[in-house]
């Protein structure tokens, strides 16, 4: 079975959570059939996928736009489902959620739960902003925690795990801080690195209605000022910054919602280790 999502040369997180997790729930992937594409975690339903004729299963992935037919795919749909109701809207597949979530599946969790807390608050940028910004001014006038996604996807997740909030622009920033159950405020930029505004508010939208957080707490800001300057009217801008997250209102899915979400990723899990040979 060949595990398809977005490999970045940077590294990017939310994207290599996909080996991270499927080797260890579903085991060696050599095991099930190789004319069968496993889509998982990301925002990777568009037409690249046709360029593979083989049968596909969709777990959990999301649309990038509103345009993308999947007709053409040969869609295995017993097991398939996408992250959000946009998705779904999208592909016409049930959703249950992003499937991060399975991480909650793995024996590594309840490490991750029982981690001790050393940072107050943590910000995690977005994979292409987080070089070429000036991270050590950003930590130094604002006292807090800078976890750049681009790391050893285990630096990233020990690091949200020891955080006793998550401020982030990367939604498995978000993702991950919630399946930890970890209170997280999302810091919306003017524009996310080379990807549309638009793109971006779908990804959340779908995610976060998928897990039934309505009308969250946002923070807009443009980080620009942190391009490797330290000018005083950047830094006071830092500080301006900082005095917006005084009092912020984070946000975390209902507990009931997460285990039902949990539930149902288990029961498609189990469905599809019946494909292994």
């Amino acid at each position: 079975m060949n595990l398809i999502y977005y490999k970045s040369k940077k590294g990017n997180f939310g994207d290599d959570l996909n080996p991270f997790i499927w080797e260890k729930i579903l085991g060696n992937l050599d095991n099930y059939p190789a004319d069968l594409d496993f889509v998982g975690i990301g925002s990777i339903l568009d037409e690249r996928l046709e360029k593979s004729a083989n049968k596909k299963i969709i777990f959990g992935s999301g649309v990038r736009d509103f345009l993308y037919n999947s007709e053409n795919l040969d869609i295995i749909k017993e097991v398939s489902f996408v992250r959000g109701p946009i998705s779904k809207k999208v592909t016409g597949l049930d959703y249950i959620t992003d499937t991060a979530y399975a991480l909650a599946l793995t024996g590594e969790h309840q490490h991750y739960l029982n981690t001790k807390k050393k940072h107050k608050v943590s910000y995690i940028p977005y994979f292409e902003q987080a070089e070429g910004l000036n991270w050590d001014l950003f930590k130094t006038m604002t006292g807090y925690n800078v976890i750049l996604p681009t790391q050893n996807i285990e630096i990233v997740l020990e690091e949200i795990a020891a955080s006793e909030c998550i401020i982030t622009s990367a939604m498995h920033g978000a993702i991950v801080a919630d399946i930890f159950r970890i209170p997280w405020l999302r810091l919306k930029f003017m524009k996310q690195g080379h990807e549309p505004s638009l793109t971006s508010e779908l990804k959340w939208n779908d995610w976060m209605q998928s897990v039934n957080i309505k009308n969250p707490s946002e923070i807009y800001s443009d980080l620009t000022i942190l391009a490797k300057s330290s000018k005083l009217t950047d830094i006071i801008k830092i500080l301006l910054l900082k005095r917006s997250f005084r009092y912020p209102r984070y946000n975390l899915s209902d507990n009931a919602v997460f285990e039902s979400k949990i539930s149902q990723i288990k029961k498609k899990i189990d469905i599809l280790i019946n494909y292994s040979k």
